[in-house]
């Protein structure tokens, strides 16, 4: 493959040739260096980096004498699976595909010339022994808004690299150049070389949609479909619901594994932002850019993690128009739309170093894996991790997993995981794709200490599958405005749910669970929402609870209940014993709820909130209890917190309100030795 100085002569999807001799000169010295060397390639979106450019460095591999090796390590199993589809393709001249299946390997253990693995696999092997040899070649795809497992691969690969007798040859490549992996890997090594590859693709046209987005751009799609019915619209919107008329659609979530090979011809295929990953898939020809997201983020107002809509940056928006670059027709050929405006885009931020998902809503689980792969340690900063955006935010999530009991000094004056913080830990790694969150699974790590109270158990797993699909979701009122009497909720609702009702929103959904889940009106039910005349039973919802109670029950070894309402009703002292597994789970997700005004406010941060009138608790009839009068107030957990625009502005809402009675949180105050909200009021330095 000749070296080329003339940009035009280049492959656009081999721009890397422009470097060719920077690149090898790179590798080369990397044969004969007594210490680890690391090089940052910064290169376009389908240049060329995990296709022609990975089999011209497997080559330069292959030659050398003394089994040297080539690790491609990717940030996903959707990565690894692309990446093996096209270069065992027809793509590539005769013979080429033959020669690396027969190398090909997914771990490191396979000793294979070719390893093309993922973050998670290469932390998973190198923490269980597996070492690669002294003189190897890591080639590492840079993921841009950082995950959970690339916070961690990173973690090992920097240990890696300072680690003396290994001499690796590490090559990083992304479209866009992460500061603060560089400063680390500096830190480490030294200098880190950068390789500039000049970008070749054609500029794109972008066209500007107006707030009647939906429309202007399925008019196009269908203007274009019809000199084509094979063409495939890319749409990335976090939000099918603003789609309107855009029918059939395929969806694609953070954590879809479907359709991932090739899209139906035809199609259209709505892509969240939150996905990450562009695919080189055929005959896209229009892609459009909502330009906005809905995700879960560290909000800086209130130390929590928030539901929000953010503006992508730059750089992702870069990745989404790469789907054009990809796909198999000429990318001149794609018609580009943005939603926002020309003066939006122009405000998005550059940084190519974003909050990704384990510093916004895995930061809790982050902070226990850390602990998985480096047991002990007397303070976060003596991580080998890259630095975080928010030392602040990483340490106030540190003091909350220590206040509910999943991390504590250990008898080395070092933290490490509890029991319980090993169960939470355990449980988040086998519920993977339930949407089993790190409250969800701090609940049912008391399944196994009431070991001796199955009806406990019991609640407490639909209780957890309930929370994770929304109580909301599955029962609301149908006039909120007309508050169900008693007998109405009699009507719905059975078994210990009925008798709690009025303590809100997961007792009441477990009631309505209860009765109707036996008589299959959640299995295989044509009608999607059920209208009783007093409250709105999402069928849908409830069948996604009962598939994950099942899952849950088989998982702990509980048997499915014979009798639903018999095996789900408790006597006082398990309701108190559930209700307080409840408060724990969801300590830092508290409400404080004034008995004398309407103000209710966060409890970590003292910030005002709001909740709607569709929430399952009634608030006034609860304000008016001479009880909660007589002590001032109310507390209840939630479920999460979303920002939402409302009468023009923009306010804060939380999301299914179940009251806990106040005196449970005197246990709080026993377990820290603080008094009651001091032991959970936030350190971070509110903005």
């Amino acid at each position: 493959m000749a070296t080329s100085s003339a940009p035009q002569q280049i492959p656009r999807t081999s721009a890397w040739m422009a470097k060719q001799k920077d690149i090898e000169d790179f590798m080369q010295a990397g044969r004969t260096s007594q210490k680890t060397r690391v090089a940052y390639l910064r290169s376009a979106h389908a240049s060329g980096k995990s296709t022609t450019l990975l089999m011209h460095l497997l080559g330069m591999t292959t030659r050398e004498q003394g089994g040297s090796r080539l690790i491609y390590v990717v940030p996903g199993k959707v990565e690894q699976k692309s990446v093996l589809q096209r270069i065992l393709s027809n793509d590539f001249r005769e013979g080429v595909a033959v020669r690396v299946a027969e190398k090909v390997r997914a771990n490191i253990a396979a000793g294979s010339p070719l390893v093309i693995t993922t973050y998670e696999d290469f932390v998973g092997e190198v923490s269980e022994g597996v070492l690669a040899p002294r003189r190897v070649t890591i080639v590492v795809d840079v993921e841009l808004r950082v995950t959970l497992a690339g916070e961690l691969f990173f973690g090992i690969l920097l240990e890696l690299a300072g680690t003396k007798g290994l001499a690796l040859t590490i090559l990083l490549m992304a479209p866009h150049y992460s500061l603060v992996t560089l400063k680390e890997f500096g830190r480490v090594v030294g200098d880190v070389q950068r390789i500039d590859v000049p970008d070749i693709n054609p500029k794109l046209r972008i066209e500007h949609l107006s707030e009647a987005w939906a429309a202007e751009a399925l008019a196009h799609v269908n203007r274009v479909r019809a000199r084509d019915p094979s063409a495939a619209a890319f749409l990335s919107s976090s939000d099918v619901y603003e789609l309107g008329d855009w029918g059939d659609y395929v969806r694609i979530s953070p954590d879809s594994s479907e359709y991932l090979t090739e899209t139906p011809p035809g199609a259209n295929v709505v892509v969240d932002p939150e996905f990450g990953v562009s695919l080189p898939w055929s005959n896209i020809r229009v892609v459009v850019s909502r330009g906005v997201s809905r995700a879960w983020l560290f909000d800086e107002k209130t130390s929590q993690i928030v539901l929000q809509v953010r503006t992508i940056t730059a750089y992702e928006l870069q990745k989404e128009l790469s789907w054009a670059f990809k796909t198999t027709v000429e990318p001149k050929t794609v018609r580009v739309f943005s939603c926002l405006t020309p003066a939006k885009a122009k405000r998005m931020q550059a940084a190519a170093d974003p909050w990704g998902p384990a510093w916004n809503a895995d930061m809790p689980q982050m902070i226990l894996s850390l602990f998985r792969v480096w047991p002990r340690f007397r303070k976060v900063s003596d991580l080998p991790i890259r630095r975080p955006p928010d030392t602040y935010a990483l340490s106030e999530m540190f003091r909350r997993l220590r206040i509910v009991g999943c991390v504590a000094l250990q008898d080395d004056e070092k933290y490490g995981l509890t029991d319980k913080g090993q169960a939470v830990l355990r449980l988040l790694d086998a519920t993977r794709g339930t949407g089993i969150d790190f409250h969800a699974a701090c609940l049912l790590s008391s399944v196994g200490p009431h070991a001796d109270r199955p009806k406990v158990q019991r609640v407490i797993i639909r209780m957890a599958a309930i929370m994770t699909h929304g109580a909301g979701n599955l029962v609301a009122p149908a006039n909120p405005a007309a508050r169900p009497s008693a007998q109405e909720v009699g009507d719905m609702s059975s078994g210990v749910g009925l008798r709690r009702y009025r303590m809100g929103a997961l007792w009441m959904a477990l009631g309505v669970y209860a009765r109707w889940s036996p008589g299959g009106m959640f299995t295989n039910n044509p009608v999607p929402v059920y209208n009783t005349g007093h409250f709105l039973i999402d069928t849908t919802v409830g069948s996604a609870v009962i598939q994950l109670v099942g899952q849950l029950e088989t998982q702990f070894g509980i048997p499915p209940a014979d009798n639903e309402i018999a095996e789900t009703d408790l006597n006082d002292e398990e309701i108190t014993l559930v209700e307080k597994e409840l408060m724990w789970a969801w300590l830092h997700r508290t409400v404080g709820i004034y008995a004398s005004s309407d103000a209710i406010f966060d409890v970590v941060s003292a910030h005002r909130v709001e909740v709607e009138e569709e929430e399952l608790v009634d608030l006034s009839e609860a304000r008016s209890n001479p009880r909660n009068r007589k002590i001032g107030g109310i507390l209840a957990i939630y479920s999460y917190l979303e920002y939402v625009q409302k009468a023009g502005r923009k306010v804060l809402l939380a999301r299914d309100l179940t009251i806990i009675p106040q005196e449970h949180f005197k246990d709080v105050e026993v377990a820290t030795g603080l008094p009651w909200p001091t032991s959970v009021s936030t350190t971070y330095p509110l903005h």
